[in-house]
C-alpha cells in the first residue's frame, strides 16, 4: 500500500488533511486551513451545482420574457407618438387661420 492511499484511510488520517500530510513543506497550520476551507467550497459548489444551474437559466428565460414586454410596449408607443406627431405636423400644414379648420 503507497504512502498516500495509506494516510487517506483508517484512524491514521484523523484529523490530518490528505493534501498537506504527504507533502512535505506543507504543514503550516495556515496553509492546511486554506486547503481545507477550498475544499468545503468545492464540495458545496458541487453539491449545489445543479440547482444554481437551474436558478440562472430561469433568470435569464424571465429576463428575456422582460426584454420582449418592454420592446412590444415600445414599439406601441413609438407608433402612438409618431402617429400623434403626424397629425399635429398636418394640422399646422395646414392652418390658415380659418375657424373652420379641425385643429
Amino acid at each position: 500500500m503507497s504512502k498516500r492511499s495509506a494516510e487517506s484511510t483508517g484512524p491514521a488520517h484523523a484529523g490530518r488533511s490528505r493534501i498537506t500530510g504527504w507533502m512535505p513543506g506543507f504543514h503550516d497550520s495556515r496553509v492546511q486551513y486554506l486547503t481545507v476551507m477550498l475544499r468545503e467550497r468545492v464540495h458545496r459548489a458541487r453539491a449545489l451545482g445543479a440547482d444554481r444551474g437551474a436558478s440562472a437559466l430561469e433568470w435569464v428565460v424571465i429576463a428575456a420574457i422582460v426584454v420582449g414586454i418592454v420592446a412590444v410596449v415600445g414599439g406601441v408607443i413609438t407608433t402612438a407618438l409618431t402617429d400623434r406627431a403626424d397629425e399635429v405636423s398636418d394640422c399646422i400644414g395646414s392652418a390658415d387661420g380659418s375657424e373652420g379648420s379641425k385643429c
